[in-house]
């Protein structure tokens, strides 16, 4: 399950976005057996994998709206996601 190894999740998101977005994007595309999620974190992990896959830390490319996403950007997606799976 997704939810494992819950700090390593959150050290990796903080000391290693770039990592992290590439772990994530293959786990989540290539390893996941998306019935065995619920509703919810389906929606949360399909939108942080579409974030992680357009993860950029080019300030240029940041510029371009809805086009890449920044490290907090991803951070704070990802910290509301572990966050609110206590209510899932």
């Amino acid at each position: 399950m997704m939810w494992q190894s819950e700090n390593r999740f959150l050290f990796i998101i903080k000391e290693e976005n770039k990592a992290f977005c590439s772990e994530f994007t293959r786990i989540y595309n290539l390893e996941t057996d998306y019935d065995k999620l619920t509703n919810e974190e389906n929606i949360g992990f399909r939108d942080l994998c579409e974030m992680a896959e357009r993860f950029s830390d080019d300030l240029d490319e940041l510029k371009i709206p809805h086009m890449y996403f920044s490290e907090n950007e991803i951070v704070e997606k990802a910290k509301k996601i572990y966050y609110e799976k206590e209510k899932w």
